[in-house]
């Protein structure tokens, strides 16, 4: 953050009791990823929830990790300094890409992604004072090699007793990356069955939805598949059959957390195309 702009607009909040626009740092290149800290809105209301993000912008050719990197890597780590009366939520994570790196098979983004974080905002929150929310991110960036990068952010907001409005110079981009994220399942029927060495997903779909050319499932736990494993999508008589080969240290866990990715999208009339769905399941034999 720039520390003049801050102190002007804290300074301006004393003399006025108002700041004109939020005031945020500017973004930080580190590790060939620039990052950026975003607000949807433009000031804080008592007792309403607000969603920030972070952007990380990779330059071409690198890429950084989702929150379970696959065979290597390591996941953005995000740790907060919030004001009196805010809180955050936990990341919204769009969905991943496969990454080939020298033969590993990893979780990633390339290009730019958003994580989306809600801030939760006490009715106790007084107005007129503005609130600053600082954000230390850590990520690894890889292209033939890897680097971490580390980046210091915040962002002042002014609190104010009305809703606040939608910043419209990153509304496209909340619009975009909210597309990213994977959907709950609405047109498909999906169970996971355990079969020794292989997770089983069952995959029917509703009257509406389409057909299934291709699918992945993207494990929230590291040790619950064999990354490198080919991924195999049949069709049957009521639908389709995902075989994933286990992990060898495969816990023996029951649920199963995760979100199934089909490069044509799950569609259905009723949703349009939906490229990712989040795989909450049970376990059974």
């Amino acid at each position: 953050m720039n520390s003049k702009n801050i102190f002007l607009c804290l300074l301006f909040f004393a003399v006025s009791g108002g700041c004109a626009e939020k005031v945020w740092a500017a973004p930080v290149l580190s590790a060939h990823v620039e990052a950026d800290l975003i607000s949807e809105v433009t000031s804080i209301q008592p007792g309403h929830s607000f969603w920030l993000a972070v952007r990380l912008k990779m330059e071409e050719g690198w890429h950084t990790y989702w929150k379970n990197p696959g065979d290597s890597g390591l996941p953005p780590k995000l740790t907060w300094t919030l004001p009196e009366g805010l809180s955050v939520g936990n990341v919204l994570w769009p969905f991943p890409r496969l990454l080939d790196e020298a033969q590993l098979v990893t979780y990633g983004f390339e290009g730019t992604v958003l994580l989306f974080v809600e801030v939760n905002v006490d009715e106790s929150v007084p107005v007129g004072i503005p609130k600053e929310i600082g954000l230390n991110a850590k990520w690894l960036s890889c292209r033939e090699m890897c680097v971490p990068g580390m980046a210091d952010l915040s962002l002042v907001l002014s609190v104010e007793n009305q809703v606040p409005a939608k910043d419209v110079s990153v509304e496209q981009e909340f619009l975009e990356g909210r597309a990213q994220l994977p959907r709950e399942n609405a047109s498909w029927d999906i169970k996971v069955r355990d079969r020794g060495k292989q997770l089983l997903f069952l995959l029917i779909p509703s009257s509406d939805a389409g057909a299934l050319k291709s699918a992945y499932f993207f494990p929230e736990r590291n040790d619950l598949i064999d990354h490198a494993a080919n991924q195999e999508l049949k069709k049957t008589k009521t639908g389709y059959e995902l075989a994933v080969k286990k992990s060898q240290v495969n816990p023996g866990i029951k649920e199963i957390n995760g979100v199934l990715f089909s490069e044509e999208g799950w569609q259905g009339r009723k949703e349009g195309l939906i490229p990712a769905i989040t795989a909450n399941l049970i376990l059974t034999k």
